[in-house]
Order: structure tokens, then sequence, then C-alpha cells
């Protein structure tokens, strides 16, 4: 007959077990650690992301803000430099024929509005761009593209509208006068439609992506956006005298 039992185990057998159950323990306990630190620490992470990416977002879209309010304001001079441009195309037509210029006051440039993206510069080069969305990303970019070619425009109508300004200072126009203050009225035509196209097209664009362009802005009392549109130089008419001592050859 066999007999069937348990083998006891010897002192040092019982030893090693307990030694091993021991070093298994603090095996989990230190892994466990480790692995609560590690989670901590990614918690801590995106917590910080978080708040670095609502923070440049927050900026990047009130610079577009203060943009977008600029450019309004632009647009809504829009008439008054049409008028302008067309008083002048009138004047030329006139003086193809007659030779002789009308006295004219007219102003020293036509308004320039401004934009920014110093904002947006500086979140790109200390890399917050990258923890926005790729949507808020192109957005964005798209958006800063499309005020940088505003800028443009408006300084490509101010080139033109400084060849212009010369008319006030003169009684006649020899005929390469008059041909080089033609294309100058062309350039600011052609530019006066693009910026209006591009204006529109970015407070469209803008507003899709909750931008509606309403800052508040504080207005120089001699700025471009201080008082009534009627008021402004530029929604004035030309034909009228400069002021006195402002010499006409």
């Amino acid at each position: 007959m066999i007999r069937v039992g348990a083998a006891k185990m010897s002192d040092g057998e019982w030893k090693d077990a307990r030694g091993w159950r021991w070093f298994l323990a603090e095996f989990v306990v230190v892994a466990a650690g480790v692995l609560a630190a590690l989670v901590a620490q990614q918690v801590a992470e995106n917590l910080h992301e978080h708040r670095v990416s609502r923070e440049a977002r927050e900026t990047i879209f009130a610079e577009l803000n203060v943009n977008v309010t600029n450019v309004t304001r632009r647009l809504a001079l829009d008439a008054c430099v049409t008028d302008r441009l067309a008083e002048i195309d009138t004047v030329l037509n006139e003086a193809e024929k007659s030779g002789k210029l009308p006295p004219m006051n007219l102003p020293a440039s036509v308004p320039y509005y401004a934009t920014f993206g110093r904002r947006w510069e500086a979140a790109t080069a200390g890399g917050r761009t990258v923890l926005l969305s790729p949507d808020e990303q192109r957005a964005f970019a798209r958006l800063y593209q499309w005020f940088e070619r505003l800028d443009a425009l408006q300084q490509e109508q101010r080139d033109a509208w400084t060849r212009l300004y010369t008319l006030r200072l003169r009684k006649t126009l020899s005929p390469e006068m008059l041909y080089d203050q033609q294309a100058a009225l062309t350039e600011a035509i052609v530019a006066e439609r693009s910026i209006v196209d591009q204006i529109k097209q970015t407070q469209f664009y803008a507003a899709s992506i909750g931008i509606k362009g309403d800052a508040k802005l504080f207005d120089a009392p001699s700025g471009p956006a201080s008082g009534p549109v009627s008021q402004k130089p530029i929604c004035q008419q030309i034909r009228a005298a400069p002021p006195a001592g402002e010499p006409r050859t």
C-alpha cells in the first residue's frame, strides 16, 4: 500500500519561499509606485499642454479679432475712396482735353488700417501652435496670410496715391505727366477693388471660425479711425482750393 502525503519543507526551503514572496511583494509595490508616478507625470504634462494651447488659442484669436475689426473699418471707407478716384478720373479726362487742372484739395494719403501678426509669430516660434488642432493651425495661418496680402495691397494703393497727390500742386500737365497720372489712377482703382474683395473674403472666413471683428479699440483723436466716416478727408470732395500759401505750378 502506497501512502500519499505532503512532503515537509525543510527550514532552508521555507526561508527561500518566504524570501521570494517578500521580493515579489516589494517588486509589485515598486512597480505600482513607478506606474503611478508615470501616470501622474503624464496627467501633469497633459494639463500643462492644455493650458498652453488654450492661452495660445486665446491670444491668437484676440489678435485676429483686432485685425478683422481694423479691416472692417477700412471697408466702411470704400465708397469714399471710390468716389475720390472717380473725381480724379474726371479731372484727368478734362485735363487731357484742356491741359489744365482745377484747384484740388486732395488728401495726403488714403487711410491705412494696419493688421498685426506678432502674437502668431511668437506662438509659432515658441512651438505653442503645434499644440493646436490641425484645423485650427490651418485656419489661423490662412487668415494671417490674407492679412499680409491686405497690408501689401494697402501699401500699393498708398504708393499710387502718393503719385496722384502731386496733382494738388500743379496747374497744368504735360502729356508724359498725364500718362503717369492715369497709370497711377489705374493702379489705385485696381488696388481698391482687390482690397474690398480680400476684406469681404476675410470677414466671411473669420466669421466661420467665430471671429466677429468686434474688438474694442482705442482710437487716437487724430488716428484714421477717429470721428465719423463722413468727416474723414478721404470723404471730402477734391474740387476745392488747397490751403492758402501752397504753391501750384
